[in-house]
C-alpha cells in the first residue's frame, strides 16, 4: 500500500498539480494514536517496515473519532 500526498495548501483546484508531491509506502505498517502529544491533539503515528516514523494530525471528526476508539 503506498499513501500518495498532493501539494494543495493554499492552491484552488484549478492551480493544483496532478502529480503526487511524495509518495509513503504503508505496506506492513503500524498505526498507533499519540495521546500524549504536548502540543498537538488528533496525533497518531505510522511505522512502516522500513523503520521509517511518521506523525499525523487529522481534523477531528465522527469518523476519525469511532476508527480511533476501535482500533487505537
Amino acid at each position: 500500500c503506498t499513501l500518495l500526498f498532493y501539494e494543495t495548501y493554499g492552491k484552488s483546484s484549478t492551480e493544483q498539480d496532478l502529480s503526487p508531491r511524495y509518495a509513503l509506502l504503508a505496506e506492513d505498517s503500524v498505526v498507533q494514536a499519540v495521546p500524549e502529544h504536548p502540543k498537538r491533539e488528533n496525533v497518531f503515528c505510522l511505522s512502516n517496515s522500513y523503520g521509517d516514523v511518521y506523525l499525523f494530525q487529522v481534523k477531528p471528526s465522527p469518523l476519525f473519532i469511532l476508527i480511533s476508539s476501535c482500533c487505537f
